[in-house]
């Protein structure tokens, strides 16, 4: 039966091509629109959860870009039973000479060292250190941030996309730039007391402020669940183009073999058995198209990172769980697409069938 398949397929070239292609094009969509879209929900996260076990935000607000916490909280949350550390962050965006928009970060000294360094050293007051994914697009010694120039102390190095498309400075020079004191600030606990009292107790300091677990802020950040709920919507669109096409493709097939299915008829085969030939070619085409999808997906990601003009910020992400359930919708569109045509076509009269075919 396989190499039955195989010859059905090799004998229908047009046909095995356009469903291969519809399927490609369908699934390798999927892959990207999935991937760039688990990348940026884990750069994100990454940084999030880099430094802290729980988050300060600014209460009532709709992302963290517009968070802004007092930093004259931290030593008072320092006193608190329980807290081993404090560090402030600033999230922003801004023009960097000819780049149109550059994350910025502003991070109190002691986050600093999170940063990997590649060359020259931390920045200081007045100073900035640049990501390795935009060092070479900026001039030096020197670059202006909105209104305000800035000396390069260094260039860092970070397996976040994010954060090496990015530039870091000062959290007091990020503040003048942004107009506030911090986003965020991060709290690590030194484990000796229950994590619930010390996020009552940060609470109790202001009713201005929102504290969350790491985990608890990450899981819930709505703006990560709009990012994966879009990137379902658009993948389901696409699916369903790739099946519409599959089906009008395999309809139109269909019509060209009612011959061969009514002689398949008359020599006493069932209709199970003829759409079970034509599912194992789809599956065959499936199988091509998808490991071909995937192969195409992984090309494209490997040169959106590298694009200059991306700057690092595109960091798609294909993991396995991703990997197996495109495959399995991808094999679920095309059985749907070929098993309705194919088990019309195969319930006429067989000498109907020949009739007709005869006829065509």
């Amino acid at each position: 039966m396989f190499i039955h398949a195989f010859k059905s397929l090799r004998a229908n070239p047009m046909r095995t091509l356009l469903v291969f292609g519809s399927l490609t094009v369908s699934v390798t969509a999927v892959f990207l629109i999935n991937a760039i879209a688990h990348g940026i929900v884990s750069s994100y996260s990454t940084i999030l959860r880099s430094d802290g076990d729980l988050i300060v935000t600014q209460a009532k607000i709709s992302d963290t870009f517009f968070s802004d916490v007092d930093t004259a909280l931290i030593p008072k949350i320092r006193k608190i039973p329980g807290v081993e550390k404090v560090t402030a962050m600033i999230v922003g965006a801004s023009p960097v000479e000819r780049l149109p928009i550059v994350a910025v970060y502003g991070l109190s000294p002691e986050r600093m060292e999170r940063y990997r360094l590649l060359r020259g050293h931390y920045p200081g007051p007045g100073e900035v250190m640049v990501g390795r994914s935009i060092a070479g697009r900026l001039p030096m010694p020197a670059l202006s941030i909105g209104d305000r120039r800035f000396r390069i102390a260094g260039v860092f190095g970070s397996d976040t996309g994010f954060e090496s498309g990015g530039v870091v400075l000062t959290l007091k020079d990020a503040g003048t730039l942004f107009h506030k004191k911090a986003s965020m600030l991060f709290v690590d606990l030194d484990g000796r007391v229950p994590a619930e009292k010390v996020i009552a107790a940060v609470a109790a300091l202001s009713p201005k402020i929102e504290v969350k677990s790491t985990e608890s802020f990450v899981k819930n950040y709505h703006q990560f669940r709009i990012i994966e709920t879009s990137a379902d919507v658009i993948s389901l669109i696409a699916l369903l183009m790739g099946l519409i096409s599959i089906a009008s493709i395999m309809s139109v097939t269909m019509l060209e073999r009612k011959y061969e299915f009514g002689i398949l008829r008359a020599l006493g085969y069932g209709r199970g058995v003829i759409v079970g030939r034509i599912l194992l070619e789809t599956l065959w085409i499936g199988v091509a198209a998808y490991l071909t999808a995937l192969a195409a997906a992984l090309g494209i990601l490997w040169i959106l990172r590298r694009l200059p003009a991306l700057q690092g910020y595109v960091d798609g992400i294909i993991t396995l769980p991703m990997a197996v359930e495109v495959g399995l919708a991808a094999l679920g569109i095309t059985v749907l697409g070929a098993i309705l045509p194919a088990w019309k076509s195969s319930g006429i009269d067989p000498m109907e069938l020949i009739t007709r075919g005869s006829r065509a």
